[in-house]
């Protein structure tokens, strides 16, 4: 009797363990239009639709290369960062920019006539991303680069400082041409690229 008992116990458990620790949770979103969706199968540059920003995508050569969930991640990061750092009034105008942003991701070379973070103005110097509008930027991402080693969070202090100036994202960075970037932003830089590499993005 002793020997069922145990069997029988011993089973339950079994039972129990392999119920609770085989389940797992996985996401399938649902109504997703095909265009907003990555297409393996597709070896042209896509346009994907980052979820939770009302009208903003990114550009990809390979969608796998940049998951525009993890961009997702990374602009809430940034916003949450920023919102620390910031009035509310500043927060909702670059809240309403990420909504409307365009990010193009690519590993190709750019030479650009642009100012280091010092301020000093280089000719024909590369670069790692733009700012090149207040709605558009572009990212050179590595294989198997996180979003945390790019320049993605220093092309979003740009766009925050576009959004709230309106003429400019401050060029120069710590340079005295143009105003904007500051210790504040050097502080969501460091945190939002913090928090992601800690979250493997």
């Amino acid at each position: 009797m002793g020997s069922k008992l145990l069997t029988i116990t011993f089973s339950l458990f079994c039972l129990m363990y392999l119920t609770t620790c085989t389940n797992r949770w996985v996401a399938y979103p649902q109504g997703i239009p095909d265009y907003e969706k990555c297409n393996a199968w597709k070896e042209d540059i896509q346009m994907l639709k980052i979820p939770g920003f009302d009208l903003s995508y990114i550009v990809v050569q390979n969608c796998y290369s940049v998951p525009r969930q993890k961009v997702s991640i990374a602009l809430m990061v940034f916003l949450d960062e920023w919102k620390k750092e910031h009035s509310n009034y500043s927060y909702e105008k670059v809240d309403a920019r990420l909504n409307q942003l365009l990010i193009e991701f690519n590993n190709k070379l750019k030479v650009v006539n642009a100012y280091t973070s010092d301020g000093t103005y280089v000719e024909n110097a590369t670069a790692n991303g733009l700012a090149l509008t207040e709605g558009f930027i572009w990212v050179k991402i590595r294989p198997n680069e996180l979003l945390c080693e790019s320049s993605l969070a220093h092309e979003l202090i740009h766009v925050g400082i576009w959004a709230n100036k309106k003429t400019d994202g401050d060029p120069d960075h710590l340079g005295e041409k143009y105003a904007g970037w500051d210790h504040t932003k050097e502080l969501v830089l460091q945190r939002t690229n913090k928090r992601l590499c800690e979250l493997g993005i």
